[in-house]
């Protein structure tokens, strides 16, 4: 089956708990925004899903966002469950937590998905992800309330993630800019090199089979959720 059961009935901390381990292959470190849905498929294409990404998330059962919860809180053995049976992860909220996801996974590869300039990344994630539009913040009051709501689980998981940036990305005063160079050089500071795939999803197959030393399929490159497509 793909992914977890949201129902199980462990509980961080528990010796049952720590006896589970996350069988990830491939470990996303890049933002949301940074091709992570074209690679998502291009993962399951070269069999290494299922992956876990935002898009899955959001359509997990409210025992997720319960684990979402520990973690916030602290409670990191949650991620135990939360990727057991997935083999890949990508964008929020997994690639806030990509060093802990790293150290239990010793022989997995870490990917950081980037574009090709910071201001192009931020237009693109304030238009989408960290959109400030005043119909944006109604609705997600108007919501808040209906916790099985996907926009409900949008603005939990945003929250869960900032703190990975120290600072609040919907801040319409917020750098995105600068939120962008900073958290890739922390992966890059953090992730040993010979571990490491810095990489544009416009680069196609080539760099990505060679990183993950695994045939070039003999199928086009995925090309999926531009702009225009996340806000349909």
């Amino acid at each position: 089956s793909s992914g977890i059961n949201a129902e199980w009935p462990l509980r961080p901390g528990s010796f049952t708990i720590s006896l589970i381990m996350t069988d990830l292959r491939v470990i996303g470190a890049g933002l949301g925004r940074t091709g992570t849905t074209s690679l998502k498929t291009a993962l399951e294409l070269l069999d290494l899903g299922p992956c876990h990404h935002m898009s899955v998330a959001m359509k997990q059962p409210r025992g997720v966002v319960r684990l979402w919860e520990r973690v916030a809180a602290g409670e990191e053995d949650a991620l135990k469950i939360i990727f057991r049976g997935y083999r890949s992860t990508l964008d929020y909220p997994g690639c806030t937590h990509f060093a802990t996801l790293l150290d239990w996974n010793d022989t997995a590869k870490v990917i950081l998905t980037v574009r090709d300039s910071p201001g192009e990344w931020a237009r693109s994630a304030r238009s989408t992800i960290f959109s400030t539009s005043p119909l944006r913040k109604v609705l997600l009051k108007l919501l808040f309330c209906l916790p099985l709501t996907k926009l409900y689980y949008l603005q939990f998981i945003q929250q869960t993630s900032f703190s990975a940036h120290n600072t609040n990305p919907l801040d319409p005063d917020c750098d995105l800019e600068t939120l962008y160079t900073n958290w890739n050089a922390h992966v890059k500071d953090t992730v040993p090199e010979d571990k490491l795939l810095v990489y544009n999803v416009k680069e196609g197959w080539e760099p990505l089979c060679r990183f993950l030393e695994v045939p070039v399929p003999g199928v086009e490159f995925p090309r999926l959720n531009d702009r225009r497509e996340y806000k349909k």
